[in-house]
């Protein structure tokens, strides 16, 4: 909390120096060098032994094969490879299911902020592809684990977008919004303004298509929309925690969420 109102403090310092005139400010001073140091948008290694091996494994499978369709994200992508006992585990029958004619590959990584997507996508997980469309599912952790700030996760799920159209120009992008957790008001707010902020950003790319899904994971009515959290498998642990990852179930809702748009622009 202490962070966060020390980045407030200073945006508020800065508006009012401009407003008032009360102070000069150059393009060097710390609001324009805050801007432009995103941490979420600065590459960066997670240095966990799973994760560079699995880093690998994945460079070694691009560098044999052509892939058609690649996921990108965190462990809710990386989730479709489990295939733990029914009733809330069993992802890896739904990923035949859905993409197992597909060519497609999983590049979800458990724990990944957009900072790590950027360091692999930099680093080999890209070589020799040219696939027709990436699915892209990011953000959660950047304000679950580092309190990011919802424009900095914008800045950083954008730094990715450029990346990959960069590396990959004919490539189409499909955009999945942050979805819906249980784990606090704040982080709820912040993913909702990131969501926001990227429909307003990329509602009308001609290489993004942005979905929010999210509403397949709540229950309610409109006006009083709350967590299905039967669609998610931390409320079914022992003891229960607070909603975070879907369950195959809660997967199977997002996959056939998505596949209109899919089929669409696989053609």
């Amino acid at each position: 909390m202490f962070l966060v109102t020390m980045r407030n403090f200073k945006t508020i310092l800065c508006t009012v120096a401009v407003i008032c005139g009360g102070l000069s400010f150059s393009t060097s001073t710390f609001g324009s060098e805050a801007h432009q140091i995103n941490p979420a948008a600065v590459p960066n290694r997670n240095t966990e032994l799973w994760w560079l091996k699995r880093h690998e494994s994945k460079i070694e499978a691009v560098k044999k094969e052509q892939f058609n369709l690649i996921f990108i994200g965190d462990s809710i992508t990386q989730d479709w490879e489990k295939n733990a006992p029914p009733p809330w585990g069993n992802f890896q029958q739904l990923w035949d299911r859905f993409y197992g004619d597909r060519h497609a590959l999983n590049l979800g990584f458990g724990g990944d902020t957009t900072s790590n997507v950027l360091w692999r996508l930099e680093n080999g997980e890209l070589e020799n592809q040219s696939p027709k469309l990436v699915v892209l599912l990011i953000g959660g952790n950047n304000s679950e684990i580092k309190h990011w700030s919802s424009q900095q996760t914008i800045g950083g799920i954008s730094a990715i977008i450029d990346l990959l159209h960069d590396k990959l120009p004919e490539t189409k992008i499909l955009l999945l919004g942050i979805l819906p957790s249980d784990r606090s008001q704040q982080v709820s707010m912040t993913n909702s303004l990131v969501n926001r902020g990227l429909s307003r950003k990329y509602g009308r790319s001609t290489f993004v298509t942005y979905r929010d899904i999210g509403r397949v994971f709540e229950t309610g009515p409109f006006f009083r929309k709350k967590i299905n959290n039967t669609l998610y498998y931390e409320p079914h642990k022992t003891p229960p925690k607070r909603a975070l990852h879907p369950t195959s179930v809660g997967q199977e809702k997002l996959s056939e969420a998505i596949e209109p748009t899919i089929k669409k622009l696989l053609k």
